[in-house]
């Protein structure tokens, strides 16, 4: 009886696993609608190639006091990448870089150079987190998958 209890309390305790706000990496265009509460927005294109094999589909995103467009980026329709720009006249990529650091502490990789990069990994999340500071009003933010089935095996 007390190990049901116990066991019952861990499962309670431990949060629901996203690997980018309530989406989960490798789900459906349909299934990642209905986790950010969005439809998405129809004929948007991504700022990355639009020839380059995947598709990709867009959204509002906010958090705190930032605003962003929100590309998702979907392989073989499967969600693989989340971009984030900032919209124009919220804040400044120095404040989002500031957020990241408090969020996720010292990176693993940091350039100084334009642009800046900075990469986090998040191994609760399976998510790497990467921004590139190109100037105070550009710099984007990208989550992608940490692991992914393309790495399991040799």
């Amino acid at each position: 009886m007390l190990r049901t209890i116990l066991v019952t309390a861990v499962v309670i305790a431990t949060p629901a696993k996203a690997d980018w706000q309530n989406t989960r990496w490798g789900s459906a265009p349909a299934a990642v609608e209905k986790a950010i509460g969005k439809k998405f927005q129809a004929g948007d294109p991504h700022p990355a190639s639009p020839d380059d094999g995947h598709t990709y589909a867009s959204s509002s995103y906010s958090a705190g006091t930032f605003k962003f467009s929100a590309f998702f980026e979907f392989t073989s329709a499967k969600l693989s990448a989340v971009q984030l720009t900032l919209d124009d006249g919220t804040e400044s990529c120095t404040s989002l870089l500031q957020s990241l650091l408090s969020k996720y502490g010292k990176p693993v990789e940091s350039s100084t150079t334009v642009p800046q990069r900075k990469l986090w990994r998040d191994p609760a999340r399976n998510t790497v987190v990467e921004i590139a500071v190109y100037a105070d009003t550009y710099c984007p933010v990208k989550y992608k998958p940490l692991h992914s089935a393309s790495l399991i095996g040799l």
